[in-house]
């Protein structure tokens, strides 16, 4: 009971073809060389960007300020809006152009800084008398006239402007 076509064994399949498969080494450093390369792309490409196309005119700090105060005068009829825009500007320009730390300081700290400055000595009364204007319209809630905001205003330009500025005393007009 021998079955005959059971004894002969199955053909035999031939072999595959070997599978390349890449050493983890290998890997490794093409991973590496092909972020690296995508990184310098895209700073060089940053860098083209800001400096061809995205390269905005700067202003001065002066600049700014006098274009800031240029916007000041649409306030002019709100006057509380009006002296605390004023005096963030004058306080920003200081900041920016001097060095002086005004917008964090009040008025009192920010004076004893501009003090210890000799370059500005020339500006300070003219300023003393803006601060102190400012002041009282934002925290004893004077009411100036449109005349005394136009002054403000005069001020605030003449000393971003750095023009020789002249104290008037009480009694003059």
């Amino acid at each position: 009971m021998t079955n005959s076509a059971a004894s002969t064994p199955p053909a035999l399949r031939d072999i595959k073809a070997a599978v390349e498969i890449l050493d983890l080494p290998r890997l490794i450093v093409i991973s590496i060389l092909a972020l690296c390369l995508a990184v310098g792309i895209f700073f060089l490409i940053k860098w083209l960007l800001r400096k061809k196309v995205f390269s905005p005119v700067s202003l001065s700090p002066r600049q700014k300020a006098l274009e800031l105060l240029k916007d000041a005068e649409k306030l002019l009829d709100q006057p509380v809006e009006f002296v605390i825009f004023c005096s963030s500007v004058l306080r920003t320009f200081f900041e920016e152009e001097h060095g002086l730390n005004a917008p964090d300081r009040t008025t009192e700290e920010f004076l004893v800084e501009l003090s210890r400055r000799s370059s500005l000595e020339t500006t300070q009364p003219v300023l003393v008398r803006f601060l102190d204007q400012t002041d009282l319209v934002k925290f004893a809630r004077f009411e100036p006239t449109r005349a005394e905001l136009d002054a403000l205003l005069s001020i605030a330009r003449e000393v971003i402007a750095a023009e020789p500025l002249s104290v008037k005393k009480e009694g003059e007009a």
